[in-house]
């Protein structure tokens, strides 16, 4: 799958932000969300995002050796620290975790459920409103917005 790079953070340091720049990466994590997240269903979610935690826990992702060899430079703290901070955080991204903080019943969160275990008809979860769009979180760090 062929993504566009809409990650404001992979700028260098010297760029200047643009109001043209931050709207741009906010159509395309808009219309990223609409054609490969939105239509998925929350257990499919959960499965996804359960499967990417565990990749991270092990020694030998990409990305967690990315953030093991530069992260000390970038973070000032140690490897073994990065390493337990990962550890910790992953561990703790599990389906039971997921489907903890999602409705309880899987089948009512997806859409229809039987009204009661003998009920010979069905009723459909009250409507189900997909998450919101967007959401922007701004971190801490010095940047140049240009007006």
């Amino acid at each position: 799958m062929n993504q566009p790079n809409y990650f404001l953070a992979d700028l260098p340091p010297e760029a200047t932000l643009s109001p043209a720049m931050i709207a741009e990466a906010c159509q395309t994590l808009k219309r990223n969300r609409g054609r490969y997240l939105a239509s998925r269903s929350t257990d499919g979610l959960v499965k996804v995002l359960s499967e990417v935690a565990a990749n991270w826990l092990k020694t030998d992702n990409p990305f967690r050796k990315l953030a093991l060899e530069l992260g000390p430079a970038k973070t000032g703290f140690s490897r073994e620290t990065l390493a337990k901070g990962l550890d910790s955080f992953f561990r703790q991204l599990t389906p039971v975790i997921f489907t903890r903080c999602s409705f309880r019943n899987s089948a009512m969160r997806n859409g229809w459920m039987s009204s009661a275990p003998t009920a010979d008809t069905i009723v459909r979860a009250r409507q189900w409103q997909p998450g919101p769009e967007l959401l922007v979180h701004i971190t801490a760090g010095i940047f140049r917005i240009q007006p």
